[in-house]
C-alpha cells in the first residue's frame, strides 16, 4: 500500500480531572470527611488534603498545579466563599464552617473546585488566671497578671469568709467587700473563643482605703474667709469613696479671730477608710471690711465759739478727727466732749479683725451767741461794755460812770454774774474767758443829795435854814415868795411851803418842821401887816428833803406919823417934831 502523507491542523484541548477528593486526617491518619478542633488547636498536618484523578487511576495533584482553599460559615447560604490559608485556619473563631479546595489550571487540565467539606472550630478551655498581689485597699479589684489573661474574656470575682463559730463559708454579695480576710474565686465568664471556668480559691487581705481629702472653707476653695465674728473651720470631703459610700470627716481647729491656722482631720465615719498621711490644711481668717458707724450723733456747743460740743453714741472701737486735721484720735468712752464747732469724721479703728471702716460725717453746730448784759434800767450811773455779744472765751470790758446827783453808798459794788469785781482807776474792768451769758449788776448807787432849793422874795433869795431870824426886811405892799429847786439826781418831786407868823426870832428845827402843816405849792403871797418867815420843803424822787427859810419879813402898810413940822416946808430954825409908826 502506498503511503499517503496527509497534513493539516488539529487542536488538543485541556482535559478535565475525572474525579477529586477533599478530606481530613484523624489522629490515626484515617481520612475523614469532617473535622473538629479547638480554637488555636489546629494542626495543618491533619489536613485538609485535595487529590484529583487524571485518568490513570492515581489520585494526586500535578506538580505544576497549585491548590488553594476557600471557606464560609456553614449555615450562611447567602455568603460567598473567601480565600483562607491553612495557617489562618488556626485563627478562626469557634463555629461551623465549609471549606473547599481549588486546583489551579495547568498545561493539561482545567481548574477544579472540589466539593465542600464541613468542619467545626470548638471553644478553647480557659487557662486559670493568676493575681499579681494578695493584699489591696478597700475599693480595689484584684489585679490579674496580664500574661495570664485570655483575650476577649471577662472575669468576675466571688468573695467568701469562714465563720469562726460555725465553720461555714459565708458568701459576700458585695462588689467591694469590707476590710478583712477573704477567700477569692476568680471566674472566667467565657467568650466567643473560650469556655467559661474558674480558678481555685486563694486567700486575700483587704486593707483600709487611704482617703483623698478635698478641703473647703465655707463652700469655697480659697481656704480664706473674711472675719465675721463667727467660728470657722474648713470642711474635708473624701473624694475617692467607693460606690455610694458616705464617709464623713471630723475636723478640729475651729477659729474665730483673724489669723493663719491649721485644721486637722481627726476621724472618719466609715471604718473601711483611713486618713492620709497629710491630714492637715492651712486656712486663713482675714480682716474684714466694715461699714461706717451709723449710730453716731453730734451735740452742738452751748454758745457760739464754745468747746462743749459732743460726739454721742460712740465707743472704744472708734476714732475721730476734725475736718482739716490728719491725725485720728482714739475714743475711750461713749461720748467725746470738749469739742469746738465744725465737721467731724468718725470711723471704726483698724483692729485685729477689721480694717478701718469708711467714715461717718457729723457736724458740731455753733451754739447761741454769748451775751454780756448790762442793767436795762441804770439809775444814777452809766454802765457800758465794749462787747455785748462775744464768742466763747472772748473778753469784754465794762466801764462805770456815776451820774450827777448820785453817790456810791457803803454798799456800792459792781458784780459780774453775782461776783464783785474791782474797778481800776479808770472805773473799768475786763471780763476774760467768757463762756456763758454774763449779767452785770450794780449795787449801792443812790440819790442821797436833797434838791438845790431857793426861796425868792422881791430881790432877796435864800437857800438854807437861817440860824437866826432878824426881821430886817420891810415891805409896805403885798409880797410873793417863789420857791424854785433843781435836782440832778432823781429829780424834784414836790414843793411845799409853810408861813410862820409867830414872830419868833428862832428858826424852826427840822424836827419841828416835820410836824408843821405844809401846803403844797411853789409860791405863796402874803399881804397882811405882820412879821413873816417863809419855809420851803422840796422833795426829790429819791425821798430826799430840803428845807429852806427866809429871813424875817415885815409887811407894814401904815405910813409913819410926824407932828411939829409940815410937809414940803423949809425951816431955818431948830424945830421939834414927833415921829410915830
Amino acid at each position: 500500500m502506498d503511503q499517503v502523507s496527509v497534513s493539516g491542523e488539529f487542536t488538543i484541548t485541556k482535559a478535565e480531572y475525572w474525579t477529586n477528593k477533599i478530606y481530613f486526617y484523624d489522629k490515626n491518619w484515617n481520612k475523614q470527611d469532617n473535622c473538629e478542633y479547638t480554637y488555636q488547636g489546629y494542626q495543618s498536618k491533619f489536613g485538609p488534603r485535595v487529590e484529583v484523578n487524571t485518568g490513570n487511576g492515581y489520585y494526586y495533584v500535578p506538580t505544576d498545579a497549585r491548590v488553594s482553599y476557600e471557606y464560609k460559615k456553614y449555615d450562611d447560604d447567602d455568603s460567598a466563599y473567601k480565600s483562607i490559608s491553612l495557617n489562618e485556619l488556626n485563627s478562626l473563631k469557634p463555629g461551623t464552617y465549609c471549606i473547599r479546595g481549588v486546583v489551579s489550571e495547568n498545561n493539561h487540565y482545567l481548574s477544579l473546585t472540589t466539593k465542600s467539606l464541613k468542619f467545626t472550630v470548638l471553644k478553647a478551655e480557659p487557662t486559670p488566671p493568676s493575681i499579681v498581689k494578695y493584699t489591696w485597699e478597700y475599693g480595689e479589684q484584684p489585679k490579674l497578671d496580664p500574661k495570664s489573661m485570655l483575650d476577649n474574656c471577662q472575669y468576675s470575682y466571688k468573695y467568701s469568709y469562714k465563720d469562726d463559730e460555725t465553720g461555714e463559708y459565708i458568701k459576700v454579695n458585695k462588689e467591694y467587700p469590707d476590710v478583712g480576710k477573704y477567700y477569692l474565686d476568680i471566674y472566667n465568664l467565657g467568650s466567643d473563643i473560650y469556655e467559661a471556668g474558674f480558678s481555685s480559691s486563694v486567700i486575700i487581705n483587704i486593707t483600709q482605703r487611704t482617703t483623698s481629702l478635698s478641703w473647703k472653707l465655707d463652700g469655697t476653695n480659697t481656704l480664706e474667709i473674711p472675719y465675721d465674728g463667727k467660728s470657722h473651720v474648713p470642711t474635708a470631703t473624701v473624694t475617692n469613696t467607693v460606690g455610694d459610700d458616705k464617709c464623713k470627716v471630723t475636723v478640729s481647729g475651729e477659729q474665730t479671730d483673724v489669723g493663719t491656722y491649721t485644721a486637722t482631720a481627726t476621724g472618719l465615719s466609715d471604718s473601711n477608710y483611713k486618713l492620709p498621711a497629710q491630714k492637715t490644711v492651712m486656712f486663713k481668717i482675714v480682716k474684714a471690711q466694715r461699714e461706717a458707724p451709723t449710730s453716731v450723733t453730734a451735740t452742738g456747743t452751748t454758745y457760739k465759739g464754745g468747746t462743749d460740743g459732743k460726739l454721742n453714741n460712740v465707743d472704744s472701737s472708734m476714732e475721730y478727727r476734725k475736718d482739716g486735721e490728719n491725725e485720728w484720735r482714739s475714743i475711750t468712752g461713749d461720748t467725746v466732749e470738749g469739742l469746738s464747732t465744725g465737721k467731724y469724721y468718725v470711723r471704726y479703728k483698724d483692729s485685729n479683725n477689721y480694717y478701718a471702716s469708711s467714715e461717718k460725717e457729723v457736724y458740731v453746730a455753733n451754739g447761741q451767741e454769748i451775751k454780756v448784759n448790762v442793767p436795762a434800767s441804770q439809775v444814777g450811773y452809766t454802765l457800758s461794755v465794749s462787747n455785748t455779744v462775744v464768742d466763747y472765751n472772748e473778753s469784754s470790758t465794762l466801764t462805770f460812770a456815776l451820774n450827777k446827783g448820785y453817790s456810791k453808798t457803803e454798799d456800792f459794788a459792781v458784780k459780774v454774774n453775782g461776783e464783785t469785781v474791782q474797778l481800776d482807776n479808770n472805773n473799768r474792768y475786763k471780763i476774760k474767758n467768757i463762756q456763758k451769758d454774763t449779767n452785770i449788776t450794780v449795787e449801792g448807787v443812790a440819790d442821797i443829795t436833797a434838791p438845790d432849793t431857793e426861796i425868792k422874795v422881791s430881790n432877796k433869795t435864800w437857800k438854807s435854814i437861817l440860824n437866826k431870824i432878824t426881821f430886817g426886811l420891810f415891805f409896805k405892799e403885798t409880797q410873793k415868795a417863789e420857791i424854785t429847786a433843781t435836782d440832778e439826781g432823781s429829780g424834784v418831786n414836790k414843793y411845799y411851803y409853810y408861813v410862820d407868823k409867830s414872830g419868833s426870832e428862832e428858826s424852826l428845827t427840822e424836827k419841828q418842821l416835820q410836824a408843821v402843816d405844809w401846803k403844797e405849792g411853789t409860791s405863796v403871797t402874803f399881804s397882811e401887816d405882820s412879821n413873816y418867815v417863809i419855809y420851803a420843803k422840796v422833795t426829790d424822787k429819791a425821798g430826799n428833803i430840803k428845807y429852806v427859810s427866809t429871813d424875817g419879813i415885815v409887811i407894814d402898810t401904815i405910813a409913819p406919823q410926824v407932828s411939829g413940822v409940815e410937809n414940803n416946808q423949809t425951816y431955818t430954825k431948830t424945830q421939834t417934831f414927833t415921829y410915830s409908826n
